[in-house]
């Protein structure tokens, strides 16, 4: 499965609970995969994100400014998956 999560952030307390929220999603999914934590400023920029923290699945920006709850990240990724799985 070619998942690609990344959460933005400065190292916030905000910052680590959606980066906790993203893991608690993913594990209670049963799925393992890296989730590359992003902290450069330019890079911020370059994804043309407008607030922090932020989370990107693949090419798409889903939180930008906000923390979505588990149940939210779950169903995000969720429908990645089985877009995939339809994909294949």
């Amino acid at each position: 499965m070619e998942l690609k999560i990344k959460v933005f952030g400065v190292g916030s307390f905000r910052d680590r609970v959606l980066l906790r929220s993203v893991q608690v999603a993913l594990d209670d999914l049963g799925i393992i995969l890296p989730i590359e934590y992003i902290s450069s400023i330019d890079e911020f920029m370059i994804q043309g994100l407008s607030g922090i923290p932020a989370l990107k699945i693949n090419d798409t920006i889903i939180a930008d400014g906000a923390t979505p709850s588990v149940a939210e990240l779950k169903r995000e990724i969720q429908q990645y998956v089985e877009e995939k799985r339809r994909a294949s």
